[in-house]
């Protein structure tokens, strides 16, 4: 089965199963198996980090019962998740299906709240002054394309990795409603914690700290420290998965 979900990332400590923490794969695990009768265990298309939201995440669920149709099981499965975790879609799929490894794109949005007080209601980021966009949309632009992009990846993660060359298709910072920016990031894949260490850095762009230049010599470093400071996860949300 192919499923679509929506959750919010503040009571969870991440997407996947950690001891003794509440995860939204642990979540799922638990009521996936208490619908269908047997012990099942879903394939996410990604990790999250703790506290991050997501608006459309897919996963798939390999389960030997048939009996229930899949609008049965939407409403049931529905009604048995935790509130903070919305069920958008079901659909039986063939076995080919891979929520991981027939992903071929993920657009993320780190969302900034610009209003003079904080937003209760909507998480994100609190700068509490206007930013330049115009600035802010000529650094993203330099981030667009295939590039190494070690100095916008956690340094405790790069030793873990056979490489840090990336391809970013699409980064861009708008107003929203007046009282937010966002910055959206689109790409196949990214390093632990690459789209917030993006946001940080084009967040300096906004306040004046950082120029175009300095984003374009920290990519070209590939030097950690050249860039951005890591902005929290609570105001990042994985927006949308793409499937061929």
């Amino acid at each position: 089965m192919r499923c679509h979900i929506a959750y919010n990332g503040k009571g969870f400590s991440g997407f996947q199963i950690q001891p003794n923490k509440r995860t939204v794969e642990l979540e799922l695990n638990k009521t996936l198996s208490s619908a269908l009768g047997e012990a099942v265990k879903v394939v996410g298309c990604s990790r999250t980090d703790a506290g991050v939201h997501a608006r459309d995440y897919c996963f798939n669920v390999f389960t030997s019962n048939n009996s229930i149709p899949d609008n049965g099981l939407l409403r049931l499965v529905g009604g048995l998740l935790p509130t903070d975790i919305s069920l958008k879609s079901l659909v039986t799929t063939d076995n080919d299906f891979h929520a991981r490894y027939s992903c071929v794109g993920k657009r993320y949005v780190y969302l900034l709240c610009t209003a003079p007080t904080a937003d209760v209601f909507v998480p994100s980021f609190h700068v509490s002054r206007s930013l330049d966009i115009t600035e802010m949309n000529k650094s993203a632009n330099v981030l667009i394309g295939e590039h190494d992009f070690s100095a916008f990846c956690a340094a405790e993660a790069k030793t873990r990795l056979l490489s840090t060359v990336r391809e970013v298709t699409d980064v861009s910072v708008s107003e929203q409603n007046g009282s937010f920016t966002r910055i959206e990031v689109s790409g196949k894949g990214f390093l632990h914690n690459m789209v917030r260490i993006i946001a940080g850095t084009l967040l300096y762009v906004g306040v004046g700290r950082f120029t175009v230049e300095d984003v374009a010599y920290a990519l070209q470093s590939g030097d950690r420290a050249k860039a951005g400071k890591t902005l929290p996860g609570y105001a990042l949300y994985l927006e949308e998965v793409f499937y061929s």
